[in-house]
């Protein structure tokens, strides 16, 4: 789900859109169709996200959880955690947001998501068959016809080197000489929101 900390896999299946579930889901304001992400919607730190699967009936979940240090956090009357079915075929209601489209997810998520968050919000999935173009003002050397799922912001897949995190970060922490301002600063991987992370 797009906006909350991803999972960290073995293996994936990828598409020319993509990797397979990888933001396929979005929150958004329901008045003013905006997608809502950490920034600034901070509380979404709060919450992980996994993929289970029902062996008897082979069902897969979408499970979102609020992390145990921070449920004293939470509204008192909110689930730790929401099941979303994963549905081979989605349907129901079509959203336009006027930027992307998508599939509401029904009214009792949207109620766990809006307790949550403490606004009004609907949660969507990417509709199937809606692709959009990437943005050319970023990726330069791609072409017209390059397309991706929905709620993909820039690219579809996003490749972030950890050797070039860490020269980064020397190159960083060269500028500072106090030990103590040193000690503060953190670069990671992460922190460039890659959906696929190398070390070489």
């Amino acid at each position: 789900m797009r906006g909350i900390m991803g999972i960290e896999v073995d293996a994936m299946k990828v598409s020319k859109y993509g990797i397979k579930y990888d933001r396929e889901w979005a929150i958004y304001d329901k008045e003013k169709l905006g997608c809502i992400t950490q920034s600034p919607e901070v509380k979404l730190t709060q919450l992980r996200q996994r993929i289970d699967k029902d062996l008897s009936t082979k069902q897969k979940f979408l499970v979102i959880s609020i992390i145990d240090s921070h449920v004293h956090l939470a509204p008192k009357d909110i689930a730790r955690e929401i099941r979303i079915p994963i549905r081979k075929e989605p349907t129901g209601e079509i959203v336009d947001t006027g930027k992307v489209k998508g599939i509401a997810e029904g009214a009792e998520f949207d109620k766990w998501f809006s307790k949550f968050i403490e606004k009004e919000v609907i949660l969507l999935r990417s509709a199937p068959g809606f692709k959009k173009g990437l943005p050319m003002n970023i990726l330069k050397w791609g072409q017209d016809a390059d397309l991706t799922k929905g709620f993909v912001s820039k690219a579809a897949i996003h490749i972030v080197n950890e050797a070039s995190t860490r020269d980064l970060s020397k190159r960083v922490l060269a500028q500072y000489s106090d030990p103590a301002e040193k000690e503060r600063i953190r670069i990671t991987s992460i922190a460039f929101r890659p959906n696929i992370i190398i070390d070489s």
